[in-house]
């Protein structure tokens, strides 16, 4: 189990330093670990828009180059959601 948390980890912590430069929205995703939530905030002005339920223990978001869905690293349930940003709505989780 702790091996597999360190592999999510690792995946996510890549993905976030590919992505974050590169990712096409005009959204921020920030993990918020102490609600189990991430929060979607307008960067045009800075508001909160949503706040999305995921895996427990959320610690990185990382958003893929299309800008099309962000992969959420939940450490304490050892999986990655992943969020639609069209829809702003979790589409599935993964191991």
């Amino acid at each position: 189990m702790r091996l597999l948390r360190t592999l999510v980890c690792a995946v996510a912590v890549l993905s976030l330093v590919v992505s974050v430069s590169q990712a096409k929205t005009d959204y921020a995703y920030v993990a918020n670990s102490s609600d189990n939530t991430v929060s979607v905030i307008n960067t045009s002005n800075n508001t909160v828009v949503k706040t999305i339920s995921v895996g427990t223990n959320p610690f990185a978001v990382a958003v893929d180059q299309a800008g099309k869905s962000a992969y959420v690293a939940n450490y304490g349930s050892a999986n990655v959601s992943i969020i639609s940003t069209s829809t702003k709505a979790p589409s599935r989780t993964r191991l």
